[in-house]
Protein backbone atom coordinates (compact mmCIF):
# COMPACT_ATOMS: atom_id res chain seq x y z
CA UNK A 1 0.00 0.00 0.00
CA UNK A 2 1.27 3.52 -1.04
CA UNK A 3 -0.11 5.66 1.35
CA UNK A 4 -0.11 9.20 -0.20
CA UNK A 5 -3.23 11.27 1.73
CA UNK A 6 -3.63 10.21 5.07
CA UNK A 7 -6.24 12.18 7.41
CA UNK A 8 -3.49 12.87 10.44
CA UNK A 9 -6.69 14.86 12.78
CA UNK A 10 -8.60 12.20 13.05
CA UNK A 11 -9.57 11.00 16.91
CA UNK A 12 -8.95 7.69 17.93
CA UNK A 13 -11.33 6.27 21.05
CA UNK A 14 -9.65 3.41 21.35
CA UNK A 15 -12.80 1.40 20.40
CA UNK A 16 -13.70 -2.26 19.13
CA UNK A 17 -16.46 -2.24 17.01
CA UNK A 18 -18.92 -5.36 17.44
CA UNK A 19 -18.55 -5.93 13.98
CA UNK A 20 -14.44 -6.33 14.64
CA UNK A 21 -15.71 -8.29 18.10
CA UNK A 22 -17.49 -10.51 15.60
CA UNK A 23 -14.68 -11.11 13.15
CA UNK A 24 -12.32 -12.07 16.07
CA UNK A 25 -15.02 -14.72 17.19
CA UNK A 26 -15.17 -16.41 13.65
CA UNK A 27 -11.49 -16.07 12.73
CA UNK A 28 -11.13 -17.83 16.24
CA UNK A 29 -12.98 -20.80 15.50
CA UNK A 30 -13.69 -23.54 12.86
CA UNK A 31 -15.37 -22.73 9.47
CA UNK A 32 -19.08 -21.78 10.24
CA UNK A 33 -21.13 -21.27 7.21
CA UNK A 34 -23.87 -19.55 9.38
CA UNK A 35 -21.65 -17.50 11.35
CA UNK A 36 -19.63 -16.46 8.18
CA UNK A 37 -23.00 -15.63 6.33
CA UNK A 38 -23.77 -13.08 9.34
CA UNK A 39 -20.17 -11.28 9.23
CA UNK A 40 -20.68 -10.94 5.67
CA UNK A 41 -24.14 -9.26 6.06
CA UNK A 42 -22.51 -6.84 8.80
CA UNK A 43 -19.92 -5.66 6.78
CA UNK A 44 -21.96 -4.44 3.71
CA UNK A 45 -23.35 -2.45 6.68
CA UNK A 46 -19.87 -1.62 7.76
CA UNK A 47 -18.62 -0.78 4.66
CA UNK A 48 -22.01 1.78 3.63
CA UNK A 49 -21.23 3.47 6.95
CA UNK A 50 -17.25 3.65 6.90
CA UNK A 51 -16.77 4.19 2.97
CA UNK A 52 -16.59 7.89 3.52
CA UNK A 53 -14.14 10.72 3.59
CA UNK A 54 -14.24 11.17 7.31
CA UNK A 55 -13.07 7.76 7.50
CA UNK A 56 -10.13 7.98 5.04
CA UNK A 57 -6.72 7.34 6.34
CA UNK A 58 -5.06 7.15 2.87
CA UNK A 59 -5.10 6.13 -0.21
CA UNK A 60 -2.24 5.77 -3.44
CA UNK A 61 -1.33 3.94 -6.07
CA UNK A 62 -2.69 0.51 -5.66
CA UNK A 63 -5.27 1.19 -2.78
CA UNK A 64 -7.47 3.04 -0.69
CA UNK A 65 -8.06 2.40 3.17
CA UNK A 66 -10.68 3.32 5.85
CA UNK A 67 -11.00 3.22 9.08
CA UNK A 68 -13.34 0.78 11.14
CA UNK A 69 -12.80 1.16 14.52
CA UNK A 70 -9.40 1.32 16.26
CA UNK A 71 -8.78 -1.97 15.75
CA UNK A 72 -8.91 -2.78 11.93
CA UNK A 73 -8.98 -0.91 8.41
CA UNK A 74 -10.74 -2.14 5.61
CA UNK A 75 -8.90 -1.79 2.05
CA UNK A 76 -10.08 -2.15 -1.75
CA UNK A 77 -8.35 -1.03 -5.17
CA UNK A 78 -8.01 2.11 -5.73
CA UNK A 79 -9.64 1.87 -9.29
CA UNK A 80 -13.05 1.82 -7.74
CA UNK A 81 -15.33 3.37 -5.07
CA UNK A 82 -17.91 0.25 -5.21
CA UNK A 83 -15.93 -3.21 -5.07
CA UNK A 84 -17.27 -6.35 -5.56
CA UNK A 85 -18.17 -7.46 -1.89
CA UNK A 86 -18.33 -11.60 -1.80
CA UNK A 87 -18.56 -13.95 1.12
CA UNK A 88 -16.22 -14.07 4.11
CA UNK A 89 -12.92 -15.38 3.20
CA UNK A 90 -10.33 -16.40 5.34
CA UNK A 91 -6.42 -15.19 4.41
CA UNK A 92 -4.81 -16.58 1.69
CA UNK A 93 -1.73 -18.97 2.93
CA UNK A 94 0.69 -16.96 0.55
CA UNK A 95 4.21 -16.87 1.03
CA UNK A 96 3.98 -12.86 1.48
CA UNK A 97 1.68 -14.07 4.69
CA UNK A 98 3.69 -16.50 6.56
CA UNK A 99 6.45 -14.06 6.36
CA UNK A 100 4.47 -11.34 7.53
CA UNK A 101 3.38 -13.15 10.55
CA UNK A 102 6.81 -13.09 11.40
CA UNK A 103 7.46 -9.78 11.09
CA UNK A 104 7.89 -7.20 14.44
CA UNK A 105 7.04 -4.23 12.93
CA UNK A 106 4.41 -5.31 9.68
CA UNK A 107 1.09 -4.33 10.00
CA UNK A 108 0.19 -5.53 6.54
CA UNK A 109 -0.69 -8.99 6.88
CA UNK A 110 -4.87 -9.48 5.61
CA UNK A 111 -6.99 -10.70 8.71
CA UNK A 112 -10.14 -11.51 6.24
CA UNK A 113 -11.17 -10.89 2.93
CA UNK A 114 -15.07 -9.91 1.62
CA UNK A 115 -14.61 -9.70 -2.17
CA UNK A 116 -12.50 -7.03 -3.60
CA UNK A 117 -12.28 -5.72 0.33
CA UNK A 118 -9.66 -6.64 2.27
CA UNK A 119 -9.77 -6.58 6.09
CA UNK A 120 -6.51 -5.83 7.95
CA UNK A 121 -5.01 -4.69 11.47
CA UNK A 122 -5.39 -0.51 12.42
CA UNK A 123 -1.73 0.27 12.45
CA UNK A 124 -2.27 3.52 14.34
CA UNK A 125 -4.75 2.35 16.83
CA UNK A 126 -6.03 4.81 19.22
CA UNK A 127 -2.91 6.86 19.47
CA UNK A 128 -1.42 9.70 17.66
CA UNK A 129 1.08 8.74 14.32
CA UNK A 130 3.44 10.28 13.08
CA UNK A 131 4.03 9.61 9.09
CA UNK A 132 7.66 8.96 8.40
CA UNK A 133 9.49 11.98 6.10
CA UNK A 134 6.36 14.10 5.03
CA UNK A 135 3.00 14.18 3.40
CA UNK A 136 3.10 14.42 -0.72
CA UNK A 137 -1.02 16.08 -0.29
CA UNK A 138 0.95 19.35 1.58
CA UNK A 139 1.74 21.18 -1.01
CA UNK A 140 2.58 24.29 0.54
CA UNK A 141 6.36 24.18 0.96
CA UNK A 142 6.51 26.19 3.92
CA UNK A 143 4.46 23.87 5.55
CA UNK A 144 6.04 20.82 3.93
CA UNK A 145 9.41 21.80 6.12
CA UNK A 146 7.62 22.37 8.85
CA UNK A 147 6.45 19.25 8.99
CA UNK A 148 9.72 17.50 8.17
CA UNK A 149 11.41 19.31 10.79
CA UNK A 150 9.24 19.83 13.72
CA UNK A 151 6.80 16.93 13.23
CA UNK A 152 8.96 14.36 11.26
CA UNK A 153 12.74 14.33 12.75
CA UNK A 154 11.93 15.06 16.52
CA UNK A 155 9.37 12.43 16.57
CA UNK A 156 11.44 9.70 15.17
CA UNK A 157 14.74 10.66 16.74
CA UNK A 158 13.40 10.43 19.72
CA UNK A 159 12.00 7.02 19.52
CA UNK A 160 14.40 4.09 21.61
CA UNK A 161 16.61 2.25 19.62
CA UNK A 162 14.48 -0.73 19.95
CA UNK A 163 12.01 0.57 17.32
CA UNK A 164 14.90 0.84 15.04
CA UNK A 165 16.22 -2.62 16.39
CA UNK A 166 13.18 -4.28 15.60
CA UNK A 167 12.91 -2.93 11.73
CA UNK A 168 15.99 -3.82 10.83
CA UNK A 169 15.73 -7.43 12.35
CA UNK A 170 12.47 -7.27 9.65
CA UNK A 171 14.92 -6.71 6.83
CA UNK A 172 17.53 -9.54 8.27
CA UNK A 173 14.92 -12.27 8.46
CA UNK A 174 13.37 -11.05 4.84
CA UNK A 175 16.64 -11.93 3.40
CA UNK A 176 15.95 -15.35 4.44
CA UNK A 177 13.04 -15.87 2.67
CA UNK A 178 13.44 -15.80 -1.76
CA UNK A 179 10.94 -15.73 -4.47
CA UNK A 180 10.59 -18.56 -6.99
CA UNK A 181 12.38 -15.96 -9.36
CA UNK A 182 15.71 -16.07 -7.18
CA UNK A 183 14.64 -11.93 -5.82
CA UNK A 184 14.41 -10.90 -1.94
CA UNK A 185 11.00 -10.06 -0.30
CA UNK A 186 11.76 -6.56 0.93
CA UNK A 187 9.31 -3.80 1.75
CA UNK A 188 8.84 -0.71 -0.49
CA UNK A 189 11.40 1.15 0.82
CA UNK A 190 11.10 4.29 -1.32
CA UNK A 191 7.73 5.28 -0.24
CA UNK A 192 8.30 6.19 3.58
CA UNK A 193 5.22 6.87 3.79
CA UNK A 194 4.31 3.41 4.74
CA UNK A 195 6.46 3.66 7.93
CA UNK A 196 4.72 5.33 10.63
CA UNK A 197 5.50 5.84 14.49
CA UNK A 198 3.08 4.96 16.99
CA UNK A 199 3.92 5.11 20.21
CA UNK A 200 7.01 3.52 20.73
CA UNK A 201 7.30 1.61 17.85
CA UNK A 202 7.85 1.80 14.50
CA UNK A 203 5.04 0.13 12.56
CA UNK A 204 4.85 -0.64 8.37
CA UNK A 205 1.62 -0.72 6.73
CA UNK A 206 3.07 -1.47 2.91
CA UNK A 207 3.02 -4.96 1.04
CA UNK A 208 5.63 -7.21 1.36
CA UNK A 209 7.14 -7.33 -2.45
CA UNK A 210 9.42 -9.25 -4.14
CA UNK A 211 10.79 -6.46 -6.80
CA UNK A 212 10.82 -3.21 -5.34
CA UNK A 213 14.46 -3.04 -3.72
CA UNK A 214 17.30 -1.74 -5.67
CA UNK A 215 19.51 -3.87 -3.33
CA UNK A 216 19.85 -7.11 -5.72
CA UNK A 217 21.82 -8.79 -2.83
CA UNK A 218 19.02 -8.04 -0.32
CA UNK A 219 18.20 -5.76 2.06
CA UNK A 220 21.04 -4.05 4.27
CA UNK A 221 22.03 -0.87 6.15
CA UNK A 222 21.53 1.35 2.94
CA UNK A 223 18.32 -0.07 2.70
CA UNK A 224 17.59 1.13 6.46
CA UNK A 225 18.81 4.43 5.92
CA UNK A 226 16.98 4.77 2.64
CA UNK A 227 13.59 4.16 4.79
CA UNK A 228 14.47 7.61 6.67
CA UNK A 229 16.34 9.75 4.20
CA UNK A 230 15.78 8.96 0.65
CA UNK A 231 13.33 10.81 -0.24
CA UNK A 232 12.23 14.53 1.76
CA UNK A 233 8.92 14.92 -1.02
CA UNK A 234 10.07 18.93 -1.71
CA UNK A 235 12.26 20.06 0.91
CA UNK A 236 15.19 19.23 -1.71
CA UNK A 237 16.51 23.69 -0.83
CA UNK A 238 16.11 24.18 2.66
CA UNK A 239 18.81 25.00 5.30
CA UNK A 240 18.53 23.15 8.09
CA UNK A 241 19.45 24.58 11.56
CA UNK A 242 21.77 22.72 14.22
CA UNK A 243 18.59 20.74 15.91
CA UNK A 244 17.11 19.72 12.63
CA UNK A 245 20.62 18.16 11.75
CA UNK A 246 21.50 17.02 15.20
CA UNK A 247 17.93 14.87 15.02
CA UNK A 248 18.95 13.17 11.46
CA UNK A 249 22.37 12.41 12.61
CA UNK A 250 20.67 10.77 15.74
CA UNK A 251 18.22 8.92 13.18
CA UNK A 252 21.23 8.15 11.46
CA UNK A 253 23.15 6.59 14.27
CA UNK A 254 20.23 4.51 15.77
CA UNK A 255 20.44 2.63 12.30
CA UNK A 256 23.41 2.00 12.48
CA UNK A 257 23.15 0.35 15.89
CA UNK A 258 20.03 -1.12 14.62
CA UNK A 259 21.80 -2.84 12.37
CA UNK A 260 25.18 -4.34 14.09
CA UNK A 261 22.73 -4.95 16.86
CA UNK A 262 20.52 -7.51 14.42
CA UNK A 263 23.43 -8.94 12.23
CA UNK A 264 21.46 -7.01 9.45
CA UNK A 265 24.93 -7.03 6.68
CA UNK A 266 25.96 -3.62 5.96
CA UNK A 267 26.06 -4.51 2.05
CA UNK A 268 28.53 -4.39 -0.68
CA UNK A 269 31.21 -1.18 -0.01
CA UNK A 270 30.60 -0.33 -3.74
CA UNK A 271 26.88 -0.68 -3.61
CA UNK A 272 26.20 1.47 -0.08
CA UNK A 273 29.25 4.06 -0.51
CA UNK A 274 26.84 6.58 -2.64
CA UNK A 275 24.01 6.47 -0.25
CA UNK A 276 26.35 6.75 2.98
CA UNK A 277 27.83 9.84 1.60
CA UNK A 278 24.90 11.16 0.09
CA UNK A 279 23.26 11.05 3.47
CA UNK A 280 26.27 12.27 5.51
CA UNK A 281 26.57 15.11 3.09
CA UNK A 282 23.16 16.53 3.56
CA UNK A 283 23.36 16.06 7.19
CA UNK A 284 26.45 17.91 7.46
CA UNK A 285 28.30 15.40 8.95
CA UNK A 286 32.53 15.00 8.83
CA UNK A 287 34.01 11.17 8.70
CA UNK A 288 33.08 8.72 5.59
CA UNK A 289 31.99 5.27 5.00
CA UNK A 290 35.57 3.44 5.65
CA UNK A 291 36.36 4.98 9.05
CA UNK A 292 32.79 4.91 10.21
CA UNK A 293 32.68 0.84 9.54
CA UNK A 294 36.28 0.21 10.46
CA UNK A 295 35.53 1.91 13.91
CA UNK A 296 32.37 -0.06 14.74
CA UNK A 297 34.30 -3.51 13.53
CA UNK A 298 37.07 -2.63 15.94
CA UNK A 299 34.40 -2.62 18.90
CA UNK A 300 35.51 -5.90 21.20
CA UNK A 301 32.81 -5.76 23.81
CA UNK A 302 30.66 -8.67 23.50
CA UNK A 303 28.09 -7.73 25.70
CA UNK A 304 25.12 -6.66 23.50
CA UNK A 305 23.56 -3.85 25.43
CA UNK A 306 27.25 -2.61 26.32
CA UNK A 307 28.12 -2.98 22.60
CA UNK A 308 25.32 -0.94 21.37
CA UNK A 309 26.06 2.11 23.91
CA UNK A 310 29.97 1.32 22.76
CA UNK A 311 29.07 1.82 19.09
CA UNK A 312 26.17 4.79 19.83
CA UNK A 313 29.46 7.12 21.58
CA UNK A 314 31.88 6.32 19.20
CA UNK A 315 29.90 7.27 16.75
CA UNK A 316 28.69 10.25 18.09
CA UNK A 317 32.16 11.40 18.63
CA UNK A 318 33.43 10.47 14.81
CA UNK A 319 30.66 11.84 12.89
CA UNK A 320 30.93 15.71 14.40
CA UNK A 321 28.15 18.18 13.03
CA UNK A 322 29.66 21.26 10.45
CA UNK A 323 29.32 24.50 12.45
CA UNK A 324 27.86 26.03 9.21
CA UNK A 325 24.63 25.30 7.56
CA UNK A 326 24.22 22.50 4.78
CA UNK A 327 21.45 22.70 1.67
CA UNK A 328 19.96 19.30 1.50
CA UNK A 329 20.86 18.33 -1.86
CA UNK A 330 18.21 15.63 -1.74
CA UNK A 331 18.27 12.34 -3.85
CA UNK A 332 15.31 11.94 -6.51
CA UNK A 333 13.20 9.06 -7.34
Amino acid sequence: MQVSRVNSNMSFTSYKSAFSQHLETVLSSRSDAVQENLLKIEFKDVFEKHNKKEFSMGAGNFNRVYKIDDFYVMRYPFTTFSPRIDSFRRPIDTYQTRIGKQLKSYYGVTQAEFGEVQILKNACEDKDFVICQTLENIANYNDRVDYFTQKYLPAFASLPQAAYNDLASDLKLMNSFKAVDGRNYCFDILNPRNFIKVGNEIRVVDDIENSGTIYKSGNNLATLLDIFFSSTHGILESSYSMKDRQNMKDIFIKCIVAAENSGLEWGDYEMIAGTFSSYMKNIGLSSDLKSIKKAVKNIKETDPEKRAKIIAETLDNKMKLKENKKRFSGLYF
